[in-house]
C-alpha cells in the first residue's frame, strides 16, 4: 500500500498484524502508547479537577468571609451614620440655646 495517510497505514497494520502490533516497540522507542496517553490523560484530568474542586472551594470559602465582612462594615457605617446624626442633633440644641443665651444677654445689655 502506498498512502501519505498515517491514519490509513496504521489501520492497515492493524488489520494485517493485529491491534497493538507496533505498541512494544513504539513504547520503547519513545515511552508512550495509545494506553498510556489514555492512561496520562485520565490522570492529568484527573489531577486538574481535585485543583478545580479545590480552587472552587477556596473562592467560596473567600466569599463567605467577604460577604459576611460587608455586613459587618455596613452595620458599623449604620451605627456611624447614627452617632453623627446624634451629635449634630446635640449641636443643633447647642446652638439653639447659645443663640437663646446670646438673645438673653443682649436684651439685658440694651
Amino acid at each position: 500500500m502506498i498512502v501519505r495517510d498515517p491514519r490509513v497505514i496504521w489501520k492497515a497494520f492493524d488489520q494485517h498484524y493485529g491491534y497493538g502490533f507496533f505498541f512494544d516497540v513504539l513504547e520503547k522507542e519513545f515511552g508512550i502508547t495509545p494506553e498510556t496517553r489514555d492512561n496520562l490523560i485520565s490522570r492529568f484530568n484527573t489531577e486538574i479537577n481535585k485543583f478545580k474542586t479545590a480552587a472552587n472551594t477556596q473562592i467560596s470559602s473567600i466569599a463567605e468571609k467577604s460577604s459576611s465582612e460587608l455586613d459587618r462594615l455596613r452595620k458599623d457605617l449604620d451605627n456611624k451614620l447614627l452617632e453623627i446624626s446624634m451629635m449634630k442633633q446635640k449641636h443643633l440644641v447647642e446652638i439653639d440655646r447659645v443663640k437663646k443665651d446670646m438673645g438673653d444677654a443682649m436684651e439685658v445689655k440694651l
